[in-house]
């Protein structure tokens, strides 16, 4: 539901303090409810949408013909962005805010988190037509629980800008936003209730940190929790384990305490994860040769990770520990 603009202005938020010279396009509730804690879950699951994979086919086209139209036109290069077009906003954030974690990185949306804190959350992005920021906080609802609400600020870039803006506001309006934010709001209901899983991994290896990485961006309703098997709580989790066959593999803990390891733990695991139940069928049909793989992947991680650039080891490391500090 679209709200009116002092549902965003009359709130203390601290992003008024670096958007003084942007206007306040839109306005939106969310509909997703909890407690005070789930803020972070919001964020996740809209830092993973993906218009190209969305059940609206009017989302699919609109975002296909808007990419089209900006390599056409050049709207999206490396000129047109953030630190060439505009400055980055960060360099206006409060000692406090550029201290606080910027949240996580987005998977297809072309947004840069900007700074995270209890309750709000905001990501900037830039091109030739305006400089935009995407915020969400996390609102009382009168009820002794919380909702989502969601907020656009935009600078358009002159003319072209302002022509641009003006010409997809209905489109957004209409077509966009609205589908998004139901889309939004069944994948929240759906796992809502959801009990965590705990995968245990080894902190030490880069491929494994990568690997995890890859599942974590997949579960976007944060249903997976990763602990690394070097940290205390593993004990706990593995006690009746030696040390040695606790650093053999990965596990993967059900809500119950059930235990899954090696390449046991791939079917019970991908069951977590959306359209995970048919890749999860087939390996479960064939577990000796799903032990297989697994065990050859595992002998041969040293040669394996030479394979995965630095960089990207880097950037899954850091995705990985973020949730594990969730």
């Amino acid at each position: 539901m679209r709200l009116p603009s002092t549902a965003h202005t009359s709130r203390p938020w601290r992003i008024h303090e670096v958007t003084r010279d942007f206007r306040l396009e839109d306005v939106w509730a969310l509909p997703t409810t909890g407690g005070p804690g789930d803020f972070p879950r919001l964020v996740r699951l809209a830092a993973s949408l993906d218009p190209s994979r969305s059940s609206s086919g009017a989302v699919r086209a609109l975002f296909a013909l808007r990419w089209k139209l900006g390599r056409l036109l050049g709207w999206d290069g490396p000129s047109t962005g953030l630190g060439s077009r505009v400055p980055t906003l960060r360099d206006r954030l409060p000692a406090d805010l550029r201290d606080a974690p910027s949240g996580p990185d987005f998977d297809a949306l072309p947004f840069t988190p900007l700074y995270m804190v209890d309750d709000e959350f905001a990501a900037e992005i830039a091109n030739r037509t305006m400089h935009g920021v995407m915020h969400l906080g996390w609102v009382p609802d009168g009820t002794g629980g919380y909702r989502g609400q969601m907020a656009v600020h935009v600078k358009p870039n002159g003319l072209l800008g302002s022509a641009y803006m003006a010409a997809i506001a209905p489109f957004r309006r209409v077509l966009v936003y609205p589908p998004a934010i139901r889309e939004i709001g069944r994948t929240w209901r759906a796992h809502a209730g959801d009990p965590t899983w705990v995968v245990l991994y080894d902190g030490d290896c880069g491929l494994c940190m990568w690997l995890l990485s890859g599942l974590l961006r997949w579960d976007r309703a944060a249903r997976l929790k990763p602990i690394a098997l070097q940290r205390s709580e593993a004990d706990d989790l593995l006690g009746e384990l030696t040390p040695a066959e606790r650093m053999a593999s990965w596990h993967l803990i059900s809500p119950s305490g059930e235990r899954f390891s090696a390449g046991a733990a791939l079917s019970p695991l991908l069951r977590r994860l959306p359209a995970g139940r048919l890749p999860a069928t087939g390996l479960a049909r064939f577990p000796r040769l799903t032990e297989r793989a697994y065990r050859w992947v595992a002998d041969h991680r040293s040669q394996l990770s030479r394979l995965v650039p630095s960089g990207a080891k880097r950037r899954a490391a850091e995705r990985v520990r973020d949730r594990e500090t969730d």
